[in-house]
This record gives C-alpha cells, sequence and structure tokens, in this order.
C-alpha cells in the first residue's frame, strides 16, 4: 500500500525566498478552480470489514485534501485498499469515531512522498447518546498545523466485535468544479401540458424552477417553448418571467406575440440575465393576453423547457 502526497520535490525557493516554486503555487490552480474531496464515489470510501473484525476498509482513490483555511489543497493517492485496526469499546456505552485523512506537514518527505500521510481513528466520547467528534477535536487528533480530513463517523457499541455497514456515516465532499469560477447548470423544469388564461394580467402557469446561487454569480434563464397562441379570436398573448411569485415578485422581462388571427402561433422563446444574490431563488412563468384566450402550447412531444445556468 502506497498514501502519496502530490508535493514539490527539491524546487522550493531558497532560504532568502528566491527561485522554485512554493506548495501554495502548486495548489492554486486546484485551489481556484476545483472545490476538494473526493474524485469519485469510491475514493477513499470507508467500508466494512469482509470479515468480522474491529476494522475498516478505505477504498483506493485520489483525495483532494483542504486544509483549515482552504489556501492549500493536497493531492492525495491511495493506490490499493487500506485496512485501518479500530480501537476496542469497554466503555459500556456507544461512541462514534471519526475517520480521518491525515497530513503530517512537520515531516520530511521521502522521495515516494508517501510518509506524509495516514489514516487515523480519532474516538468520540462513549456516552449513552454518544456525538461524533468536532471539527476541534479532529484537528486535536492530528496535530496542531497538520491537516485532518474526516472521512466517515463510525458508531461502536459497547464491546462491538465488528463493523457493519449501517454503522458507517460517510462524510466525504465529493470534488467539483468550483461554480464561482465557471459557467455552471443550476437547474431545471420541464412542462408537457398546455396552460390557458383569459386574464389580463400575469398569472402562474405552474411552471418554474429553483435553483442555489452561488455568491458573486449572475443567473441566464432561458424558457424554450413550442408556441404562444389565441383562441377565441385575435389578440397579444405574454409570456413573462417572475424572481418570486407571478404579479407578486420581481418582473425579469416578457416576451409579446400578436395572434391576428385565432390560433395562429408564434415561436415562444425567452432569455434574461438576472442578479439575485447568493442564495436559494425561484424562477416562475407568468401568462397573460390582452383579449380572447392565451394558448402557452407544451407536450409530450413538444415539451417546454425553463433551464437556469450561471454567468
Amino acid at each position: 500500500m502506497a498514501l502519496t502526497v502530490g508535493i514539490i520535490q527539491g524546487k522550493a525557493p531558497d532560504g532568502s525566498g528566491n527561485g522554485g516554486v512554493t506548495e501554495a503555487q502548486l495548489s492554486a490552480p486546484i485551489v481556484d478552480f476545483i472545490s476538494p474531496g473526493a474524485r469519485d464515489a469510491a475514493s477513499m470510501r470507508v467500508d466494512p470489514p469482509g470479515a468480522s473484525a474491529r476494522q475498516v476498509i478505505i477504498k483506493a482513490g485520489r483525495y483532494y485534501a483542504p486544509n483549515a483555511t482552504g489556501t492549500m489543497v493536497y493531492v492525495v493517492d491511495l493506490d490499493t485498499d487500506y485496512t485501518l485496526s479500530l480501537a476496542t469499546n469497554g466503555a459500556g456505552n456507544p461512541r462514534i469515531s471519526s475517520i480521518v485523512l491525515k497530513i503530517d506537514k512537520a515531516t520530511t518527505p521521502n522521495i515516494y512522498a508517501d510518509n506524509v500521510a495516514s489514516f487515523v481513528e480519532v474516538q468520540g466520547t462513549a456516552a449513552a447518546s454518544p456525538t461524533a467528534p468536532t471539527d476541534s477535536n479532529i484537528q486535536s487528533g492530528v496535530g496542531a498545523g497538520n491537516v485532518g480530513v474526516r472521512l466517515a463517523d463510525v458508531t461502536l457499541s459497547a464491546g462491538y466485535t465488528t463493523v457493519t455497514a449501517p454503522n458507517i456515516a460517510d462524510k466525504r465532499t465529493t470534488a467539483t468544479l468550483n461554480p464561482s469560477k465557471f459557467t455552471t447548470y443550476l437547474g431545471s423544469a420541464i412542462k408537457t401540458t398546455v396552460s390557458t388564461t383569459t386574464s389580463g394580467t400575469p398569472v402562474s402557469i405552474g411552471f418554474s424552477v429553483t435553483v442555489i446561487v452561488p455568491a458573486g454569480r449572475q443567473v441566464k434563464i432561458d424558457l424554450f417553448a413550442n408556441s404562444l397562441w389565441t383562441s377565441g379570436g385575435a389578440g397579444f398573448s405574454s409570456v413573462s418571467l417572475w424572481r418570486g411569485a407571478v404579479g407578486g415578485g420581481t418582473k425579469i422581462t416578457s416576451n409579446t406575440a400578436q395572434s391576428t388571427v385565432a390560433g395562429q402561433q408564434i415561436p415562444c422563446n425567452l432569455t434574461a440575465i438576472d442578479n439575485p444574490g447568493a442564495g436559494t431563488v425561484t424562477y416562475n412563468i407568468g401568462l397573460s393576453v390582452s383579449a380572447n384566450t392565451a394558448n402557452f402550447q407544451a407536450s409530450a412531444a413538444d415539451p417546454a423547457f425553463l433551464i437556469a445556468t450561471t454567468l
């Protein structure tokens, strides 16, 4: 088993800070563009042992491990599954232990950089209703200045002899592209039924998308539908986009189509850019008409789409 960390080998600046490259510079692209975590669903997942034992199995893979401040990210690779033995529990009550990936920053790396990272158990306090170690407990467990990433919390009953899957709570995050740096898909909705109204003011047609907007990002909303048209005679049909409730929230924009005769179908597309601020936002579609009946056309064969992305 090799647990290696991507670090600099002999390319650090000299004692005066001249030349070379620092570890912070090396990890800067990851810090800037990747939210830390496991590379995939299996990487460093904590599993129960294959046979009855006071152990857990940590699956092979890659983890982007951040320091406490998020200013550094270490690329840690485990080439084969690793078995970690856990301490017994003779306290008379259950306890929760955290399985932690530790990076020892005080250790001088060898040429393989496989002596820097390790897996450790940080034990919680046994109690009738135990709680998991806090982040502060984990930092104490790995040592001041070192990196400790919680992979899982494991509930261990008094006198336990084995670990099973229900005992393990996965605490990993999954590495993703940093949404603050890229155009990112936020959410979408599909409508497959026609909506109608005779209202001269916008009414909801039950077509909405709720998204979580990252800080500092604008939102681009695209509406694609087969058509707008009026029945019963000519009229102007209007589809509108609202942040919040139709008629009660903030109107972002609208698109109006004129049917000069009943049944005349006009293509319906709408694009808008909004700056709602960070947090959860719901965008709704409204429909209104100047005369007769407006029809917002959608079906299973020709669905309407509402898509939100970041800019």
